[in-house]
């Protein structure tokens, strides 16, 4: 498991994860809990859980998300609740890169750490 979290940790540096961040992660696999865990870490306020499994987003919760949103192919990620369009966004582990790049509408920065296939 040390490899999960040296990419969690390695991506909250490099998007500057801190007290004013609000964070987007994008894929509840073992990448992005550790991410969510490393970003509650780095002092992120509020943090934003996507993926379309709902285990997935069941141990998201439990591990401290403040909100966990189910999505599909037919939704845009540009709805994600509660995060005004100054907000700073920080998405990793993006199964779907088109998505993410649909919700840089409401950020400043985006970080994807992920693994094409």
């Amino acid at each position: 498991m040390c490899e999960p979290l040296s990419v969690g940790i390695h991506a909250c540096r490099r998007a500057n994860i801190g007290p004013e961040t609000n964070v987007l992660i994008m894929g509840a696999g073992p990448i992005g809990l550790v991410t969510l865990l490393a970003s509650r870490a780095f002092g992120a306020p509020k943090t934003v859980i996507v993926d379309v499994d709902d285990y997935r987003l069941s141990v998201a919760k439990s591990l401290g998300a403040d909100d966990v949103v189910k999505v599909s192919t037919n939704i845009q990620v540009f709805r994600i609740l509660g995060f005004p369009r100054s907000s700073k966004f920080s998405s990793f582990n993006s199964e779907n890169v088109r998505q993410s790049l649909s919700a840089i509408l409401f950020a400043s920065v985006m970080t994807i750490i992920c693994m094409y296939t």
